[in-house]
């Protein structure tokens, strides 16, 4: 009969290894995993798998989002104060004369409303109902030309 599993070095199940710790802090400086991974002194070879890892991490994720939120609380950034600047930005850059800046805060809040669908257009100068299985798996991968 087996005993219970012991833990590393005396750690609490919900408590921060220190390196996941330095990868929380370095991960919101950026939010690149990798990059995060290695300044925080994991290894450049597998930096990348440990960044996943740390990430899939219920309790390294709970802290990232944890001092995200109290990032966001302290700079006090809400989607309202940035359409508001938004707003004065068109207001401002128009007053001056700038219609390129005005035109880009436009569509800044256009993205925002979901006002802008980006669409792809396909025309193919074949039939596809003549084609078989095997054309049609070729041409969805590019070997084919439309």
């Amino acid at each position: 009969m087996t005993g219970p599993r012991k833990q590393r070095r005396g750690a609490k199940a919900d408590t921060l290894s220190g390196k996941q710790q330095r990868f929380v802090e370095e991960y919101l400086i950026d939010r690149n995993g990798t990059q995060a991974a290695i300044r925080a002194g994991y290894s450049p070879r597998s930096a990348e798998d440990m960044a996943k890892q740390n990430l899939r991490t219920p309790k390294v994720a709970a802290a990232i989002a944890a001092a995200s939120a109290q990032v966001t609380a302290k700079a006090e950034v809400t989607v309202d104060l940035v359409l508001r600047e938004l707003v004065q930005n068109v207001t401002d850059a128009r007053r001056h004369g700038d219609f390129a800046a005005s035109n880009r805060a436009c569509e800044l809040l256009g993205k925002h409303l979901s006002m802008f669908v980006d669409r792809l257009e396909h025309r193919f100068t074949r039939d596809l109902d003549k084609l078989t299985d095997a054309e049609l798996e070729q041409l969805a991968a590019g070997k084919l030309p439309a």
